[in-house]
């Protein structure tokens, strides 16, 4: 696969993989950056600025998503946005459970972006993370009962894992 560089993407890093604006549904994860031999795995310095970028141009949808789960909102555990795995930034990742989620917005649904998601799911699954991921249209058409089902998602991987829940803050 061939790699551009994007402006916004690369922030004077190597080669990133071209993505699209946030506005456009797109860059809410999934950037891959040149293969590395030495790396730190989780929050690498290369995303550091991608990341930040990341942060402060999040979707509609993650800005919702985001207020119901900062603040140790699910059982008690801690949940952060934009956070580094590798070479990839997840959308919101939960390290006590190993559970990361993901907010795909149209352009997910493009062939590259499809393989570049493929070996995401990937590279995680060696990690023992869990991966969900949440459609735009499914958070539109009913975002309640995501949030539930992410209730679910969490106290399903808490039990498999065998931490206990805490009670929930709401």
């Amino acid at each position: 696969m061939s790699k551009e560089c994007n402006e916004v993407a690369c922030l004077n890093y190597e080669k990133a993989t071209k993505i699209s604006p946030p506005s456009q549904g797109g860059a809410g994860g999934g950037l891959l950056f040149s293969e590395s031999n030495s790396f730190d795995m989780l929050n690498p310095k290369r995303t550091k600025r991608m990341r930040q970028y990341l942060r402060n141009n999040m979707t509609k949808w993650e800005v919702m998503l985001w207020s119901d789960l900062k603040g140790r909102k699910m059982f008690g555990f801690k949940v952060r946005r934009q956070y580094g795995i590798d070479n990839y930034i997840i959308d919101f990742y939960c390290p006590e459970l190993k559970l990361a989620i993901e907010v795909d917005g149209d352009v997910h649904y493009f062939k590259n972006k499809m393989d570049l998601d493929a070996r995401k799911n990937q590279r995680l699954a060696q990690e023992n993370i869990k991966l969900v991921r949440l459609k735009n249209s499914d958070l539109s058409d009913d975002y309640e009962s995501i949030v539930i089902y992410l209730e679910d998602m969490f106290k399903a991987r808490a039990h498999e894992l065998n931490k206990k829940l805490k009670k929930n803050s709401d």
